[in-house]
C-alpha cells in the first residue's frame, strides 16, 4: 500500500578485538572476532503527506565476547577467554512531522534491553551501557529567514557496579572497596 511499508532484515556481524583485549599481560592476544546476529522488523505509516510513523522491533544475539579468565592466576596471554554471549532486545517508535508551513520535528522512544552472560555458568547481567527508557524530541520552526529549534533527550541511567563494603590494606595505608553484583545499581535518570 502506498501508506505503509514493511521492512525485515537480517544480517551477520563480526567485530575484530580491542587492542587493549590483544595484550598479552591484559588481555589475549589470541582472541578471535565477536559475532552477532542481528534481526528486526517494522512498520512505517504515512498519516498524512508531511506526518509519519515508524515502528522497529530488535533482537541481537551475540557469541565469542571476551572476558575475564576465572582462574585466580591465568597462565600468560590469557587473562582474557572467549566465552562470553550476549542478547539485545527491544523496540523504538518514530513519529516524524516533515516541514510543513515552517514546522519541522520528531518524537522518538526506544524501550530495549542488553545483557551478556561471560561464562557458561554465570548469571545472566546488565551491559555496560544499557539503557531500558530513551526519549527524544526535536523541533524547529522556521520565520521570515530565522530558524529556532529546541530538543529534549530522555534516558534511563546506566548499570553500575555498587560498592557493598570496604577492607583497610596496611600495605598501601589505605581502603580498599568491596563490590557488589557488576551492574546491580543505575545512576540516576539522564
Amino acid at each position: 500500500h502506498k501508506r505503509l511499508t514493511l521492512t525485515a532484515a537480517v544480517g551477520i556481524y563480526h567485530q575484530a578485538p580491542e587492542p587493549s583485549e590483544l595484550s598479552a599481560v591484559f588481555g589475549n592476544p589470541m582472541l578471535d572476532l565477536a559475532s552477532a546476529l542481528h534481526v528486526s522488523v517494522g512498520a512505517a505509516v504515512k498519516i498524512t503527506g508531511t506526518l509519519s510513523c515508524e515502528l522497529v522491533g530488535f533482537y541481537k544475539s551475540l557469541w565469542g565476547l571476551p572476558s575475564r579468565n576465572e582462574a585466580p592466576t591465568p597462565p600468560l596471554a590469557q587473562a582474557l577467554v572467549q566465552q562470553g554471549i550476549g542478547r539485545s532486545y527491544g523496540g523504538q517508535l518514530l513519529l516524524r512531522q516533515e516541514l510543513f508551513k515552517g514546522f519541522f520535528g520528531w518524537v522518538t522512544y526506544s524501550i530495549s534491553r542488553s545483557e551478556r552472560q561471560d561464562h557458561p555458568d554465570r548469571d545472566w547481567r546488565l551491559f555496560d551501557y544499557d539503557q531500558t527508557h530513551v526519549l527524544g524530541v526535536v523541533a524547529s520552526y522556521e520565520w521570515r529567514g530565522f530558524i529556532a529549534g529546541v530538543r529534549f533527550r530522555y534516558t534511563s541511567g546506566m548499570p553500575r557496579t555498587p560498592v557493598v563494603g570496604a577492607f583497610y590494606d596496611a600495605r598501601g595505608d589505605q581502603y580498599q572497596p568491596l563490590f557488589g553484583a557488576q551492574n546491580s545499581i543505575r545512576i540516576p535518570d539522564f
